[in-house]
């Protein structure tokens, strides 16, 4: 039997569904799975997408991080049974934006393209 190594070349991003508002503590959660279950090998970061925005309250200007997208985080993997499980039984997490695979019936994460994650980022 072989092991396979991945790398982070053969990765995707993927669009994960969360709690709206709990996007950090769904982060914390994974990346403590991510250590506890040994799969730093097929997960490699996990983002919430956030823009700097000048809020200006009682005269004071004040530099806030706002979520660009609230309720969902980025997940760079590599996408086999193991990382889906980690990721998808997460606390927090209620799924991953995908299409439905009509054979299996079960859903399959869709990647984001190369210059989406480019723009997002």
């Amino acid at each position: 039997m072989t092991e396979q190594v991945t790398t982070e070349a053969s990765t995707e991003w993927y669009i994960v569904h969360t709690y709206s508002g709990q996007e950090d503590r769904v982060k914390r959660n994974l990346e403590m799975r991510i250590e506890s279950m040994d799969v730093k090998d097929k997960i490699f970061q996990v983002v919430v997408p956030t823009e700097d925005e000048v809020e200006v309250k009682d005269g004071q200007r004040k530099t806030i991080q706002r979520k660009i997208f609230p309720g969902y985080i980025l997940v760079q993997m590599a996408m086999d049974d193991q990382s889906w499980y980690v990721v998808r039984n997460t606390p927090g997490v209620t799924g991953f934006v995908s299409a439905e695979d009509e054979r299996e019936r079960r859903p399959k994460p869709v990647p984001l393209e190369a210059r989406e994650v480019e723009q997002i980022m």
